[in-house]
């Protein structure tokens, strides 16, 4: 069980015709708290199965977020089909690879898209420093994407996205250390 909480696992099937995989992230990792949810905790995994005649792997990724103190849960989802293609004109021999991907749900995301602040680096500061760096709000969205990278190690994305973005406040200003000029901002 411990094993489970910090690793998560990773388990096969390759029974033909068609191998099974599915996996579930350790959950210590995904423990974290900042002061619009208070402590947080996220859970994810993946099933991908072989499809037949070798189209290729079809997967789900689910992935589900409590927040603790302001009893929000976020559920979201994605569906992933990956194709390889090979092609031989004499001794010639070239590749692709290609993703399709559906995307939705509901999920927590910062407001700078490239993520600049981890959440085990806000809990800390939070916690410890009274500050709180990172600011997220809530998504409600779908999202539609491909990407094919070529022998020529050439890739090709185009997504398209429709996102409703809904504000989250506060709901806690708890920290383990109390500094009387530090306040938290929305």
């Amino acid at each position: 069980m411990s094993q489970l909480f910090l690793y998560g696992f990773n388990r096969s099937d390759f029974r033909a015709p068609r191998p099974l995989r599915y996996s579930l992230d350790g959950f210590a990792a995904d423990i974290s708290y900042n002061t619009v949810e208070g402590v947080n905790m996220r859970v994810e995994g993946t099933l991908s199965r072989r499809l037949p005649g070798g189209v290729g792997d079809l997967s789900f990724s689910p992935h589900f977020r409590y927040g603790f103190n302001n009893g929000l849960v976020n559920a979201w989802g994605q569906f992933s089909l990956n194709q390889r293609r090979f092609s031989r004109e004499g001794d010639e021999v070239s590749s692709s690879r290609q993703t399709w991907t559906l995307a939705g749900g509901t999920r927590v995301m910062q407001f700078n898209p490239d993520n600049p602040i981890t959440e085990s680096v806000n809990s800390f500061y939070t916690l410890f420093f009274r500050r709180n760096y990172m600011k997220i709000y809530e998504s409600h969205f779908a999202e539609l994407g491909s990407a094919t990278r070529f022998d020529n190690g050439m890739r090709l994305n185009v997504s398209a996205l429709y996102e409703d973005r809904e504000s989250l406040s506060n709901s806690t200003n708890w920290s383990l250390i109390k500094y009387a000029d530090r306040g938290f901002t929305p």
